[in-house]
């Protein structure tokens, strides 16, 4: 509301379901920031960039969560697609291309058992 200067009046009540799994190093946090801003701006009829939105909400995890993440992973959540990678400068936050993933690659996540987390 403050970055936008906008202002509501009323609530919104979210359902949030995620099949992504918590403290996997996987962009959980920000897979679920960026569908649960990009649901409010749609409700609320606001018409904000996939990149504006990825910033928004690493201010959110910086300002109001309080973990000093970096952009990268709001980035590729707002502005990934599947089947591609994503190239990018985190700073100043701007995308250079999406890279297409020959049909012969594949990638594999192994699960270390070690969970990620950010220090505050």
């Amino acid at each position: 509301m403050t970055e936008l200067g906008v202002r509501f009046e009323d609530s919104i009540s979210m359902l949030v379901y995620s099949a992504v799994p918590e403290g996997k190093a996987v962009s959980s946090s920000a897979s679920v920031e960026f569908a649960s801003m990009a649901a409010i701006a749609a409700a609320r009829g606001l018409n904000i960039c996939p990149r504006d939105l990825a910033l928004l909400c690493q201010k959110v995890e910086n300002h109001i969560v309080g973990a000093p993440c970096g952009v990268m992973d709001q980035m590729t959540s707002a502005c990934g697609e599947a089947n591609k990678l994503l190239a990018m400068v985190c700073q100043p936050a701007e995308m250079v291309g999406l890279v297409e993933i020959p049909s012969h690659i594949r990638f594999w996540g192994i699960d270390s058992g070690i969970r990620h987390r950010i220090y505050i």
